[in-house]
């Protein structure tokens, strides 16, 4: 008889099946936490070990569910009721759950419900909220009925929960104050429920607080927002201005009307504030004739006929008396004045660029047939030395009176330039340019940031001479003076000397070394022109005509104020130093023979250390009843047969007899002399090194101290 025993082995023939669908949404609450069970859908496959993976699509599609290898499904992050409602206008998530064995799959689809717990509070719209009207026409008047509602809050607060959770009540933050207004139970109406009256509070600031309604009052959340109200009044009061307006600064030369301001209206004001009590009739009191007044607008225009200029005080500012009051009727009477508000209004006009700049060409007038002005250059000056200034005035104010200077011509050969601040320089040397000249302009514009629109021209002339023209006048007086009556100190000069005088420049009173100023006084630089000819003339025959007609001076000039002339020493100011030749030459002998005495220092430390080292070729070498030993263990010669091996263990090792020694001299007494000039050591000195080097794994034992 015989036993067959027959394996079946398994085969993937079997599905994985889930296990039956849930009959309603599954519940989560929105507060859950991460790793919060959802549900466990472990499938069933009858197949012997089977290999089961879990998968799920969601929709509305949200990355906080995740499903695990055991059919666990949870959530990965708190849910959001109200943000998914926001989104996607539904607080539930369909879930199609897939399990594989590898060949077959089965599905479930189930539901999960987001549940509403009390997480937001009630929000108002706004902060702050007011039955005020912009124009005062609304509020609650004074002396209203009980009951007159005030207020309606119905529409303003929302609540994102669902439910309980977002059913409000409405109250004030402190009921228990005194206030003439409730809200009603279950009511969103704020009513009057006491006196209001105007004079005694005109405006009432109160908290209003909505409260929602969960069943857990533990967990019941307010929100709040801050409500004015306004009380209205009667017209039992005359307008009055409530504030000051600013100064008025309409610009200067205005020939058509401006308005001056548009806004008087709001300045007036009335404690009436219903529309009918609030007619403002506005009138100039005084003077009249200098603006006009919109009677019903309030708006303030300038009269044209009343021409206002900057540069004269007297009309450039004027104080006016404006009136307003609640009736046509002009204010001419006792009566109507008690009614009447009055404001004073101040007016200052302003300066506008109305006025050119004009560039000071007394020099050019007084040559009869010449548009220019000729100045000298010396031709010794350097690159950017001043050889003149020129002088302008502008009668506006701020940086419209404020002149600036430029070539107005294309700087083509540029041998000179004009500084900003009227200063003429040289933009080169004029070594071998005696009796040349050179023609340009200048301009003069005021600084406004506008475009300029105002200039003057003046036209020069540069003259190279061999010498020094210039003179200096010292004037005792402050410069601001001197600058101010600098046209009759002209006309003086040229009184006297016949010529025509253009003034280079006018500074503080110096020395000529330029070492000592002296504030009280000034110098006014200056040169003289003949009248019929481009000759500047020689300074010392004006300096001469000068002197001789000091005291004529003095008399026409007032107070005797001049002190002295004399010639101009040097140049008037030059931006490079001028330094002599022979200050040149002994600096560069100076660099020289520091940079030899700096190659001999560095040739003596190079013969210093050279010596040294040969120096301490020697220093290891110690002379020993009649030996040569070592003195330091890190220059120890090799051991040899003829060596004492107890000496060698002290660190002394006998290198050579002084016999060998004697007889090698005869041989090498020239080399050994040399030995220390050398830049080798001599050849038996070579050979011993070679023996070192052999046995330089040789350690030495401990060295005691020697005495050299």
């Amino acid at each position: 008889m015989m036993v067959v025993s027959v394996c079946i082995n398994d085969i993937n023939d079997e599905p994985p099946v889930f296990p039956g669908v849930p009959p309603d949404c599954l519940d989560i609450s929105e507060d859950s936490t991460a790793g919060q069970l959802v549900i466990n859908v472990a499938a069933h496959d009858p197949d012997l070990n089977p290999v089961l993976t879990y998968s799920f699509t969601v929709l509305p599609d949200d990355p906080g569910f995740e499903i695990s290898s055991d059919g666990s499904l949870r959530i990965t992050q708190p849910l959001d009721r109200e943000s998914l409602v926001e989104t996607h206008a539904t607080d539930e998530y369909s879930l199609v759950l897939t399990v594989s064995d590898g060949v077959h799959t089965d599905t479930l689809a189930i539901c999960v419900k987001v549940v509403d717990v009390n997480d937001n509070p009630p929000i108002f719209s706004s902060e702050n909220y007011t039955n005020c009207g912009t124009n005062g026409d609304e509020g609650t008047p004074e002396n209203s009925a009980i009951d007159t509602v005030v207020f309606d809050i119905t529409g303003l607060v929302t609540d994102r929960d669902e439910g309980v959770n977002a059913e409000l009540v409405y109250s004030f933050e402190d009921p228990s104050s005194d206030l003439p207004f409730i809200i009603p139970d279950g009511s969103s109406l704020i009513i009057v429920n006491g006196d209001i009256d105007y004079e005694t509070t005109r405006e009432y600031r109160v908290v209003m607080t909505a409260t929602d309604q969960a069943i857990v009052e533990a967990r019941r959340m307010s929100g709040h927002a801050v409500l004015t109200i306004c009380i209205t009044d009667t017209n039992d009061w005359p307008p009055h201005f409530a504030g000051e307006i600013p100064l008025l600064q309409p610009p200067e030369n205005t020939s058509s009307p401006i308005v001056l301001y548009d806004s008087l209206r709001l300045v007036a004001d009335d404690m009436d504030t219903l529309p009918e009590n609030r007619e403002f009739y506005f009138y100039v009191l005084h003077p009249p004739g200098f603006i006009e007044v919109d009677t019903r607008s309030g708006v303030i225009t300038l009269d044209p006929l009343n021409t206002m200029d900057y540069e004269d005080e007297e009309t450039c500012s004027e104080a006016i008396t404006i009136g307003v009051i609640n009736t046509e009727e002009f204010p001419n009477t006792f009566a109507l004045l008690q009614r009447t508000g009055i404001l004073n209004v101040n007016i200052r006009c302003i300066d506008i660029n109305d006025n050119p700049p004009v560039i000071d060409k007394s020099a050019i007038y007084a040559r009869p047939g010449t548009d220019y002005l000729l100045i000298p250059v010396t031709h010794s000056l350097e690159y950017g030395s001043p050889i003149s200034f020129l002088f302008a005035t502008d009668e506006d104010s701020g940086n419209f009176g404020k002149v600036l200077f430029q070539r107005s011509d294309p700087p083509d050969p540029f041998f000179f330039e004009v500084r900003g601040d009227g200063e003429i320089q040289t933009a080169a040397t004029f070594q071998d340019r005696i009796g040349q000249i050179w023609n340009f302009t200048a301009e003069a514009f005021d600084n406004d940031l506008q475009p300029v629109t105002f200039s003057d021209f003046i036209n020069i002339r540069a003259l190279v001479t061999a010498d020094e023209r210039r003179l200096i006048l010292t004037i005792d007086r402050p410069m601001n003076e001197v600058r101010r009556d600098i046209a009759t100190i002209v006309q003086i000069v040229n009184n006297v000397t016949g010529r025509v005088t253009v003034v280079d420049r006018i500074r503080v009173a110096q020395s000529d070394d330029l070492a000592i100023a002296d504030p009280s006084e000034t110098d006014v630089i200056f040169h003289s022109v003949e009248l019929n000819q481009d000759v500047i003339t020689d300074p010392k025959i004006i300096l001469y005509l000068l002197d001789v007609n000091f005291p004529l001076l003095n008399t026409r000039y007032q107070f005797h104020y001049f002190v002295s002339v004399r010639l101009f020493p040097f140049p008037i100011q030059t931006y490079q130093t001028e330094i002599p030749g022979l200050i040149i030459a002994i600096i560069v002998i100076a660099i020289i023979i520091l940079l030899i005495c700096c190659c001999c220092c560095v040739l003596c430390c190079w013969e210093f250390r050279r010596r040294r080292s040969y120096k301490k070729k020697l220093a290891y070498l110690q002379f020993d009843e009649g030996k040569f030993i070592t003195q330091n263990p890190l220059y120890v010669p090799p051991l040899t047969t003829d060596v004492d091996e107890d000496e060698a263990k002290l660190g002394k090792q006998v290198l050579f007899d002084t016999q060998e020694i004697a007889i090698q001299m005869d041989k090498e007494e020239e080399e050994e002399a040399e030995w220390l000039k050398m830049d080798e050591p001599p050849e038996w000195l070579r050979r011993k090194k070679t023996e070192f080097e052999e046995y330089q794994d040789w350690q030495p034992p401990p060295v005691r101290k020697q005495q050299v």
